[in-house]
């Protein structure tokens, strides 16, 4: 099925250099640059259905494998410390700070 007709509206739509990837990808035929996007676009659609799954998947595992170690009755979220402790926060900030003055670079603008 084809797009319908090319015209000025095309590149306020899609922005002149946009369009013009399109355009170049099709030898600068206007019809073929707008299947091509349309098809791109319905390309991307598909993509993004499988990974909105994916993500929920991913997701869902994470939270159980974190919930296992969590406090009977308790949700993982509810000690953020278990997971995130203070010490290694500070560890971390401590070692970015170490690597920024390395670097000749005054850390008291980027670190708390």
């Amino acid at each position: 099925m084809s797009s319908p007709a090319p015209g000025p509206w095309v590149t306020r739509w899609l922005s002149v250099p946009r369009y013009g990837a399109y355009l170049a990808a099709a030898g600068h035929d206007q019809q073929r640059a707008l299947d091509l996007y349309e098809w791109n676009t319905g390309t991307s659609m598909a993509l993004m259905h499988d990974l909105a799954h994916l993500e929920v998947g991913l997701r869902n595992a994470y939270d159980r494998a974190l919930q296992r170690g969590a406090p009977a009755g308790e949700h993982w979220t509810a000690d953020p410390d278990r997971l995130f402790p203070v010490a290694l926060a500070v560890t971390v900030r401590n070692k970015w700070r170490l690597l920024i003055e390395l670097n000749g670079v005054n850390c008291s603008n980027y670190l708390a």
